[in-house]
């Protein structure tokens, strides 16, 4: 088997990871001052992405809570986002199992 899809699923994994963390930064300001609550519960705190490795958006606040409307167009857009890249995470992951898989079985 070709490890070529594993490749350009992990590339494109990244990448999406990436760019929510660019679209979750740029919203980060607005969302934050004029809605400090709201920012608290949606933002990962800095030291907890780095040692504990987390995205910088809480799941929970970011698709359950009520968003406020003035920057519900910015929430879409990191749900969009979060949602693309949870789709290609686990796509690189099972990608990857099958390539296991499939070497292990010698096919």
């Amino acid at each position: 088997m070709s490890f070529t899809p594993v490749i350009a699923l992990g590339i494109a994994a990244a990448l999406s990871y990436w760019c929510l963390m660019l679209l979750a930064a740029m919203a980060w300001g607005r969302v934050t001052k004029e809605h400090p609550e709201y920012g608290k519960a949606l933002y990962t705190p800095a030291i907890d992405q780095a040692l504990y490795r987390l995205g910088p958006l809480r799941w929970r606040a970011l698709f359950a809570l009520p968003v406020p409307y003035d920057v519900k167009s910015q929430i879409i857009g990191l749900r969009v986002a979060a949602a693309v890249n949870g789709l290609l995470g686990s796509a690189f992951v099972l990608c990857v199992f099958s390539a296991i898989f499939r070497a292990v079985r010698g096919g």
